[in-house]
């Protein structure tokens, strides 16, 4: 709604969120990527696929990728530390019931 003035009021002030994807070609490669790494200590840049990086959990053990596991779905529940031993945090408020069960029961079958 227009002021008496003839101009817009302060609170109807547009705002715009702009979001750019932007892709590179890799040096190396040839292939498109978004992140170009860096090698350490030499020029060389590329991919994450032609240096040979890895995700973090790509270097894990099954074990140790299942208590990882744990430990999000325990973060996620509101559980602050990484205790395995304690019992399992009850439900968070605002949670459904149904969704809090599914994540119970999915936990306790792994």
């Amino acid at each position: 709604m227009r002021s008496p003035t003839g101009g817009w009021p302060d609170c109807c002030a547009l705002t715009a969120s702009i979001t750019i994807s932007v892709r590179v070609l890799c040096p190396s490669c040839d292939r498109r990527c978004a992140i170009l790494y860096k090698k350490s200590r030499s020029n060389l840049w590329g991919c994450r696929v032609c240096l040979g990086g890895r995700y973090r959990s790509e270097s894990l053990s099954p074990a140790q990728r299942k208590l990882l596991k744990a430990f999000k779905i325990r973060r996620k529940l509101g559980q602050t530390d990484n205790n395995t031993l304690k019992p399992f945090p009850s439900k968070p408020p605002n949670m459904h019931w149904r969704t809090y069960e599914a994540i119970r029961e999915d936990a306790l079958r792994r």
